[in-house]
Order: structure tokens, then C-alpha cells, then sequence
């Protein structure tokens, strides 16, 4: 008896031993920048800090855009810059994209060379040929805030911080003589001939060097400014150009190529040489703004006032710290590192658009002031008003305020008077469909986030859903629904206004404004008008009421669909789930519907033709890796069978995002990809933004303490969670039972338990009751 209390005794010190360590060890250790970055993911390893404007990061290649007048596919795998594949490094720029499916950015590229000078980049094949340089992964690191490489070539040791405004490099070189600062002014990602419109460099004096360039891409009017400041003086520097001008002027006086203060072409290098025969490091402080050089110099003059690099990366780190700390999880050590990689990858998007004065460069082009908020901009809006925004409300309130605003401001400056679409650097890309600014606001009114003009944010979002001009609008209005023969991706233009016209009745319903309401919820009916009986699909119509010829619910082309096929979008209703099942047929039928889409096999034909999909994203014919089926296995909530949502969520959780280079089965989308994993882990995800509910699936790790301000916590504990037990027996709310197959935005920032009981079998009866249904128009507005 005495051996069996021992043998108890130090196995619960392990025990207890052994989950101090868990949640005492800094929770950035978790974080693998390098998931993503291989294939699909489009995520860069380099250095930034939560929302920070500039990310700072390796280039791997340089793709164009184009070949021979003809788009280029490879250039799809290099949206960040980086592949973890590549065998060489270009050069470190300073701003990027995570997770996209097309591109943009790659400002300010700068490459540390020693020996002959080369201004040229050269070939992975044939690196001696150019400026870049081999590089191994074993000499390779990277950790929230940092990012460290040996260039093998050089010999020279790559290391990077960043502020919000500034990048800090500091590069180690051997001792030479012939030590080499190159700043690519013509590097871009989707680069093209003639993308950069103008480029501008002027040394200020022998250790402060400030420019600008204006570019034609995505962004199709960006201006950027930089202020560039050595640690150690220039020896000398120049530029080289491969512009043929017919006119120069009588700059023809001087040889701009060589010591002359003002460099200024399309097509531009510079380079800049130090005397590093000491073998001392090289440190640059490079700051962006996108008002001017003052506003840049003042941005590092705040954030980086010295040459401590050490302090800015420890602090780089701690700022990551603190925003992961915000929610506290216990789990498997894999689990672990693909929830913090998944915040991580959260809150790096959208960034900090304003210098640190608040001045910023709006959407028409002036220089307005951003006065007691901060202007933020890359809204990839198609993609992330489904989880990624509704988790900044609980998550980054104040910040999802801001965003809010700033999405005013955008159509305050906007000359269509419109809010914005997919916007980055205060450009309007128009990429995508829908108004889905619209249910980013309305959900976060409904959630009580008001600091900002609330009668104005209502005229924009009416104004946005007016607009009949814009993408099938003013069809859609007069028939009811987008007319295929009229308008491109005419059924998943008709779904999506839909569900951002019942955000709008709900907020109309909010300001007790009934005409509207009345309008909006008539409107997000809308998909009605689409369902075809004879084939049980959403289908697309054309304007005389004849439904789209040779329909085949399984393509991805040609069918009226964006990224997406009619089995997937045809589930998106979630503003009228309810209806939706009434439409197909009954309950019965929908859950056959639903089961059938996870269990069929999709054939590569009907999706081949796609970049933003592949066999590695698809389950069945469900699609993880894109974002119009994300809120699918979540629809079993409505109907008696809740608990087959449990086993499709951790299939997912555990096979679609693995902890390496090519585990993310699909883009991260500016941290939609990821915001779906951290809800999905807590058990609970938004299927309908603007309703206040979260809809309740099966949690994915065994406790999460989640802050929700005011120094209140809210738990979810799932009690014998473990890999076999993954459904619910029961469930209780701050020690109540619980029998709702949702919960509410109030329960959680209220604080409190979710706790959870699982096993081996569902309890089939467990949300089955009357009342313990989510939101739908037809239970809830008849």
C-alpha cells in the first residue's frame, strides 16, 4: 500500500510538473512561420509584428507575371515571395501578402552581397550569374518577430526584426573590403514590365538614404516611401538602369550611375558599399510610409530610436506574446503548434495603414489624418468576414472597431460611394464578389462595437447594396436574382447578396427602421428564386426565367459559381438554414444531402482547371481548402442529427492542417484558413455573422481559457476528450445543463465555463429539444 500511495505521489508531480510546463513555456515557441509556406499555404516565413505594415521576408525566385504576353502559372506559387523548396534567396522585401491567391507588394527589396558587384539577380540554376545566393534550411530559423539565414555564398548571416513601421536587418558579414548593400527598386511579386511607374532614391548624407516608387499592379496606384538608415557609413554607391530613354533632358549633364545623391528611373537597382574589414555587422533600419519620407523617418525615429537589435527583436516577440497569451490552450504538442501557428497567421492581416502621427493616404489619393483610431487596410473581404473578423470581435475588439471605421472612411473617399471590396494600400482591387464589408459592420454593431458614425455606417452599407452599376446589382434587384446571361458567377453573386442583405435588414431592424428591414429581408430570400426542384441544386437562371442549359452540379466553370461547384454552394444559406431544408425536402433529404457531400469522390476534371484548389483540400466533395464551404459541416446543427458534425470537424482539424512547409490544404486567405482552426478547436464556429450565435461542433483540444476583457475569462473544457472520444454527452453553461446547439456572443464575452463531456458514441438526443435550435429566417422572422 505504501509502494502504491509513492508510485501515486510521483507520478501526479510529473503530472503536475509536466502541465507547468506547458502553460509557463512562452507560447511563441509553438509557432512555426514555415507552416504554409510550401504549395498552397501562401504564407512567408520573414519577420513582423501583429498587424505590423511592414513584413519583412525572404524571396526565393523571381517569377514574372507573365511570359511572352501570356499569364505565367508558376507565378501562382510565389503570392509571399518564398517557397520552401527553392534552393536560393533573391533578397529580403519589405511588405507581403499571407495566404493570398493572387498578388501584389514586395517592396524594397535588399540583398547583402561581398565580391564582384552584381545588380542583376540572376537564376536558381545558375546563382553565380547574379546577385542572389544559395541557402540551406539547417542554417535557416524563423520565430514570431524574427528571421535568421547564412547566405552561402557570401558567407554573410542574415538576420531580421521588425516594428510596425520598421524593419531592422542586421547582416554579419566576413571580413572583406568589397561589402555590397543591393536595393532592388524593379523587384516585385507578380511582377511585370513596366509595374513600377517610377522609382525614386535620394542619399541624404553618408548614412540616411530616403526614396519612393509608384506602382501598376493589383493595387493599381500604390505609392510607398522609405527612409533608409545605416549603422555603419557609405563608401560609395550608384545605380545601374535598363531604361532606354529617347529624352534626358539636361540631367544629362551628370553620371547618375555612380555617387550622384539623386537616382530616379523605372527600372532601377542601387547599391551602396561599406568598408566591413573588421568583420563587424552591417545594421539597416528600413521604414515605410505610404504619405511621405518625413512621415517614414519619423515612424523609425519612434519605433527604432537606437541600434539595439537584440531589444526590438525581444520586443517584436513579446508583442506576439501577448496577443497569443489571449487564448490559453492545453492539448497534444502538434495541436499546440497548429493553434498558435493558426493565430499567429490570425493577426497579421489586416495591417496598420497610418504613419505614427496618424497621417495616411487615403483611398482618394489625399493625405487625410486618422483622429482617434487607427486606419488599417488589406481587406480580403470575400474571405474573412466569415470567421476571421467575427474572431477579431471577441479577440481584437478595439481593433475590429477601427476596422469598421476604417472601412467608413474608405467610402467616405471612395468616388463610387461604395465601402470596400477587396482593398489594399487604400486601393480599391475589386477582387471577388459580394458588398461583404456590409455583414463586417453589421456584425460588429450587433456585438456592441460603436465607436464610430453609426448613422453613416448604416448610409454606407445601403449605399453599397444600391449601387446598380456594380456587378449584377441592379439585376439582381429587378429580377430577384444575378441573371447567368448577364452577369459572371450569377448563383454565387445571387447567395452571397443574399446573406449581406439580411445583415442589412438586421441592422435596419436595429435603427427601427422598418421600410428597409422590410426591403432587406425580402431580399435575402433572394435564393429561393435560384432553387431548381428538378435537379435539388441551386442553379443558375438566365433574365427570361429559363435555368442555365447543361447543368452539371459538380463543375467548377461555366456554371455560374466562383471558386466553388453547386454541391458546395448550394448549403449557403446560413441566414435561412431552416428554409433551405424546407426547399430540398425535408430534414431527411438534407442530411442525406449533407452526408453525401463528405462521403462522394469529386473527379480532378472539375477542379483541375482551378489554382485555388486541390485534392489535398477536398473531402469527399467537400472543400476545406476554400472558403464557400467553410460553414458546412457546421449545418447539421439544424436539424436532429447535430452530432455528425463532431466527426467531419476533427477529420478536418486532424488531416487539413499539419505542422510542416505543405501541411495547409489550402491559400490561408489572410488568416480566414486559420480563424476557421482556432474556432473549430475551441468547438464552436460563425456560421451566420450578424446573428450573435456561435454554432456549437465538437471542441479539438481538452481546455482553452479564452480573455475577453475587463479581466473576464470565458473556459471550454471537454472533460475525456481524446482521439476516439470526440462526441458530446452533455454539455453545461456555467454549471448549468446545456442542451442549445449554439451559443451566444453575450455568454462568452460575459465569461464563464463551457464544459463539454465527451465520448466514443453521441448522444444522439443532446440538441435535439425544441428551442435548441440556431437562428433562421423561416422559424424566427414568420
Amino acid at each position: 500500500m505504501k509502494l502504491t500511495l509513492t508510485t501515486f505521489l510521483i507520478a501526479f508531480l510529473f503530472a503536475v510538473e509536466a502541465l507547468y510546463a506547458q502553460t509557463s513555456k512562452s507560447l511563441t515557441t509553438y509557432v512555426d512561420p514555415f507552416i504554409g509556406t510550401q504549395e498552397m499555404g501562401h504564407t512567408f516565413p520573414g519577420a513582423t509584428v501583429p498587424f505590423g505594415m511592414v513584413q519583412l521576408s525572404p524571396e526565393t525566385d523571381t517569377i514574372p507575371y507573365s511570359v511572352d504576353g501570356h499569364y505565367n502559372g508558376e507565378v501562382y506559387r510565389y503570392c509571399a515571395g518564398y517557397q520552401y523548396t527553392d534552393p536560393t534567396i533573391v533578397g529580403f522585401a519589405h511588405t507581403h501578402f499571407s495566404g493570398t491567391g493572387h498578388s501584389d507588394l514586395g517592396d524594397f527589396l535588399i540583398m547583402p552581397t561581398t565580391g564582384k558587384l552584381q545588380l542583376n539577380p540572376g537564376t536558381a540554376d545558375n546563382p553565380e550569374s547574379g546577385y542572389r545566393s544559395r541557402f540551406s534550411h539547417d542554417k535557416e530559423m524563423a520565430s514570431p518577430g524574427s528571421y535568421k539565414v547564412l547566405l552561402q555564398d557570401y558567407d554573410i548571416t542574415a538576420e531580421l526584426t521588425t516594428t510596425t513601421h520598421t524593419g531592422f536587418h542586421q547582416y554579419s558579414f566576413p571580413a572583406t573590403d568589397t561589402a555590397h548593400i543591393i536595393l532592388d527598386m524593379n523587384y516585385n511579386i507578380y511582377n511585370y514590365d513596366g509595374k513600377v511607374i517610377w522609382a525614386s532614391v535620394r542619399v541624404e548624407n553618408d548614412t540616411l538614404v530616403t526614396g519612393y516608387r509608384i506602382t501598376r499592379g493589383w493595387a493599381r496606384n500604390r505609392y510607398l516611401y522609405f527612409a533608409m538608415s545605416f549603422s555603419k557609413p557609405i563608401q560609395d554607391y550608384g545605380m545601374k538602369s535598363d531604361e532606354k530613354l529617347v529624352y534626358k533632358g539636361f540631367w544629362r549633364k551628370f553620371d547618375e550611375t555612380r555617387n550622384f545623391p539623386q537616382m530616379e528611373a523605372r527600372n532601377m537597382v542601387n547599391y551602396f558599399n561599406f568598408d566591413v574589414s573588421e568583420g563587424e555587422p552591417v545594421k539597416i533600419k528600413f521604414a515605410l510610409s505610404a504619405v511621405s519620407t518625413e512621415g517614414a523617418l519619423r515612424n523609425m525615429q519612434a519605433e527604432i530610436p537606437g541600434w539595439d537589435f537584440a531589444k526590438t527583436r525581444v520586443e517584436a516577440q513579446q508583442a506576439w506574446e501577448n496577443e497569443l497569451e489571449k487564448v490559453q490552450v492545453q492539448a497534444a504538442p502538434e495541436k499546440l503548434v497548429a493553434f498558435y501557428t493558426s493565430m499567429y497567421h490570425a493577426f497579421i492581416n489586416p495591417i496598420t495603414y497610418n504613419d505614427v502621427d496618424g497621417q495616411y493616404r487615403g483611398l482618394d489619393q489625399n493625405i487625410n489624418q486618422a483622429d482617434g483610431f487607427t486606419d488599417y487596410t488589406v481587406f480580403s473581404l470575400w474571405d474573412t468576414y466569415r470567421a476571421l473578423h467575427p474572431l477579431f470581435t471577441i479577440l481584437q475588439p478595439q481593433r475590429a472597431n477601427d476596422m469598421v471605421e476604417s472601412m467608413i472612411k474608405h467610402y467616405e473617399q471612395s468616388v463610387h460611394h461604395l465601402l470596400p471590396v477587396w482593398s489594399h494600400f487604400n486601393n480599391e482591387n475589386w477582387c471577388m464578389i459580394g458588398y461583404h464589408a456590409v455583414p463586417v459592420i453589421v456584425d460588429a454593431y450587433m456585438k456592441g462595437l460603436r465607436d464610430y458614425d453609426v448613422d453613416k455606417a448604416f448610409k454606407a452599407v445601403i449605399e453599397s447594396s444600391r449601387h446598380e452599376s456594380y456587378d449584377g446589382i441592379g439585376d439582381y434587384i429587378k429580377y430577384g436574382y444575378a441573371p447567368f446571361d448577364k452577369v459572371g458567377s450569377s448563383a454565387s453573386l445571387t447567395l452571397e447578396y443574399a446573406y449581406d442583405d439580411w445583415t442589412i435588414a438586421k441592422f435596419a431592424q436595429a435603427f427601427g427602421k422598418d421600410k428597409e428591414a422590410g426591403e432587406y429581408m425580402k431580399r435575402a430570400q433572394s435564393y429561393k428564386n435560384l432553387f431548381d426542384p428538378e435537379v435539388g441544386f441551386i442553379r443558375a437562371k438566365n433574365a427570361d426565367g429559363s435555368w442555365k442549359a447543361d447543368f452539371n452540379p459538380l463543375k467548377t466553370t461555366g456554371e455560374g459559381y466562383i471558386e466553388g461547384n453547386a454541391w458546395n454552394y448550394s448549403f449557403y444559406e446560413p441566414q435561412d438554414v431552416v428554409g433551405y431544408i424546407s426547399l430540398i425536402g425535408g430534414e431527411n433529404k438534407f442530411i442525406s444531402r449533407l452526408d453525401s457531400l463528405f462521403e462522394m469522390h469529386l473527379p480532378d476534371e472539375f477542379f483541375e482547371e482551378s489554382e485555388d484548389i486541390d485534392r489535398v483540400g477536398i473531402i469527399g466533395g467537400y472543400v476545406q481548402g476554400n472558403e464557400p464551404s467553410h460553414h458546412v459541416p457546421y449545418l447539421y446543427a439544424w436539424t436532429s442529427a447535430p452530432w455528425k458534425t463532431a466527426e467531419k470537424i476533427h477529420h478536418i482539424i486532424n488531416t487539413k492542417y499539419n505542422p510542416k512547409p505543405d501541411g495547409l490544404c489550402g491559400n490561408d486567405d489572410c488568416g480566414q484558413m486559420s480563424a476557421w482552426y482556432i474556432f473549430s478547436s475551441l468547438g464552436f464556429y460563425p456560421v451566420c455573422p450578424g446573428s450573435n450565435q456561435y454554432i456549437i461542433g465538437s471542441p479539438c483540444v481538452k481546455e482553452a481559457i479564452i480573455e475577453v476583457g475587463d479581466g473576464k475569462k470565458f473556459t471550454v473544457a471537454a472533460n475525456r476528450l481524446t482521439d476516439k472520444n470526440i462526441y458530446i454527452q452533455s454539455v453545461s453553461l456555467n454549471g448549468k445543463p446545456y442542451d442549445k446547439t449554439y451559443i451566444t456572443h453575450e455568454d462568452l464575452m460575459a465569461g464563464g465555463e463551457l464544459v463539454f463531456n465527451m465520448a466514443s458514441k453521441p448522444n444522439k438526443k443532446w440538441g435535439t429539444a425544441e428551442g435548441s435550435k440556431p437562428y433562421s429566417i423561416s422559424t424566427d422572422e414568420n
